[in-house]
């Protein structure tokens, strides 16, 4: 009797989010495995700077980024191409064994790939258009940095998978379509970051009224005309201290403030 039917034990489930498998002989499976985590710790940032700066061109981004999702999810259930496996010409009866291990679903486009494609396409284009620093090298190094994110994590989408067929009974080629879907997904989130840029940037930002009850309430602000957001509220925040420094009111409790 297995452990699975021992009595009193109940099957548990694992949250599939954030649950990666990787060949534990590997030398970089593991970092492998953190690095197609990558997607949810951009989301964590996207809520983040939503929440505390309420910038409009971070949260069309973040829009971007979800309608991106749906893009993929949608192109899946068009494609119908199952989650690929190496063995499934040379040993069927292993198939439905092996596709578990790669989650349910299809795979054609890799989802990782087209989110992560999304994301350095659009940092990039945003980076380099609406930017402006001191020195032309910050630029240089946001695209390098968001591009070999993405890059590495198109990767382990790639190598991930394929660790898989080394304990088969017997050699079998990678199949093509690993590498396939990481592809065709790298070029769909590169070519909506594109469209969905150019969408903002000509129709969504000039439509939006900020002065709106609702857009004020929520706070909400365009920065993107600001030559270098950071300095300038670098600049207001410290001429703030100082006014309250004359005024004498940054220590005092508010009750106690002098009235203007």
């Amino acid at each position: 009797m297995g452990i699975e039917d021992a009595p009193g034990l109940l099957p548990l489930a694992s949250i599939s989010l954030t649950h990666v498998q990787f060949d534990p002989s590997d030398p970089l499976g593991m970092f492998m495995a953190y690095a197609s985590l990558a997607p949810i710790a951009i989301l964590v940032s996207y809520g983040t700077l939503v929440a505390f700066r309420r910038d409009l061109a971070t949260c069309l981004m973040l829009t971007g980024q979800l309608v991106n999702e749906g893009v993929n999810f949608v192109a899946k259930k068009v494609v119908k191409q199952a989650r690929p496996t190496a063995v499934m010409a040379e040993f069927p009866t292993l198939a439905c064994a092996h596709t578990e291990y790669l989650g349910n679903g299809y795979g054609m486009p890799s989802s990782h790939s087209q989110f992560v494609a999304f994301f350095a396409v659009y940092a990039s284009i945003y980076a380099i258009r609406k930017l402006h620093f001191t020195s032309s090298i910050w630029k240089a190094l946001i695209h390098s940095s968001v591009t070999s994110m993405a890059g590495l994590v198109a990767f382990s989408r790639y190598t991930i998978p394929r660790s898989f067929v080394s304990p088969l009974p017997s050699p079998s080629t990678p199949s093509p379509t690993h590498l396939t879907r990481v592809v065709v997904g790298l070029a769909c989130g590169t070519a909506f970051a594109v469209v969905w840029y150019e969408l903002c940037t000509r129709v969504l930002i000039p439509s939006i009224d900020l002065g709106h009850p609702l857009a004020r309430w929520l706070l909400l602000r365009d920065t993107s005309r600001i030559p270098n957001v950071l300095v300038f509220e670098y600049d207001k925040a410290v001429e703030e201290v100082r006014r309250l420094d004359r005024d004498g009111t940054s220590s005092a409790p508010a009750g106690r403030r002098k009235r203007r």
